[in-house]
């Protein structure tokens, strides 16, 4: 599976974030970063107890031609840490089938793809992640971490 992000749930089963620009928005992607900033979409793809695929839609534009992280809580929520630290979730309550944007990253001023702490996630039930500011030129930038706790 080509994918972009990938984290297995409670019961071992995988689950991945794919981004594309979808059809309906055209058949054909001329130019790849201006395409899927203007139309592209992550969608979450995870196999279910029955053995089967589903695919959602997470209903956030890309806005960029960068990837998207995945993670899961304790309880198999799931968290698509999007390009510039916008953060949208799903429930394992609803199959995963209510994604909605929790963070939108405002004034955060943000570049770039975001990396999970993984760690944080297991151990401690934060969602944390650094992010860069943009940057003029030549200029160093700063460095932060956006925390989010969990439901525990």
């Amino acid at each position: 599976m080509n994918q972009e992000s990938q984290f297995t749930d409670s019961a071992g089963r995988p689950h991945a974030v794919i981004s594309y620009v979808p059809g309906r928005f055209g058949r054909c992607t001329t130019d790849y970063v201006a395409d899927r900033t203007r139309s592209g979409r992550a969608f979450h793809v995870r196999k279910t107890a029955s053995g089967t695929w589903r695919k959602t839609e997470i209903p956030v534009p890309l806005n960029s031609g960068q990837r998207t992280k995945l993670v899961l809580d304790r309880y198999d929520n799931a968290y698509a840490i999007l390009p510039y630290g916008r953060t949208a979730g799903a429930s394992a309550a609803s199959d995963h089938t209510d994604w909605k944007l929790l963070y939108d990253g405002a004034g955060l001023n943000a570049f770039g793809e975001v990396v999970i702490d993984e760690t944080r996630v297991a151990r401690d039930g934060v969602l944390s992640f650094p992010y860069q500011e943009k940057s003029s030129g030549t200029t160093p930038s700063a460095l932060h971490v956006v925390d989010f706790r969990l439901p525990a």
